[in-house]
């Protein structure tokens, strides 16, 4: 459990500090609106285009395949804890970006946040 949550709030650290210095740019050949995956479990293809974004998911994902050989019923109120937090994160993280960008941002790359917020 403790491995879960320090690799949750390393991500959400990384993310704070990432979209400090992040600039909105569209990546040659991996832009796409299509939010469906290739498998049902698996995130979609466009968090591909937000590096943030995918950073922190894959952090959870594998704080997730760190707890799934041996995960007790019991942990279940802290993970979803940690989760709750992480979202609320990104929720602030993506607000304060706006925030301090959303006047400097073209009319492209504010088509790329409504995008990233949409993922």
């Amino acid at each position: 459990l403790q491995t879960f949550t320090n690799t949750i709030e390393g991500a959400k650290q990384r993310l704070r500090c990432t979209m400090r210095q992040y600039t909105l740019t569209s990546l040659p050949g991996l832009r796409s609106t299509s939010s469906t995956s290739l498998l049902p479990l698996s995130p979609p293809q466009s968090i591909s285009n937000y590096p943030p974004l995918a950073h922190l998911t894959n952090s959870i994902l594998s704080a997730f395949n760190d707890l799934r050989t041996c995960a007790p019923l019991a942990i279940a109120p802290h993970v979803t804890a940690q989760i709750r937090s992480t979202l609320q994160c990104v929720v602030e993280s993506l607000l304060q970006y706006t925030r301090s960008q959303g006047n400097a941002l073209d009319s492209q790359q504010k088509g790329l946040l409504g995008d990233l917020c949409c993922c």
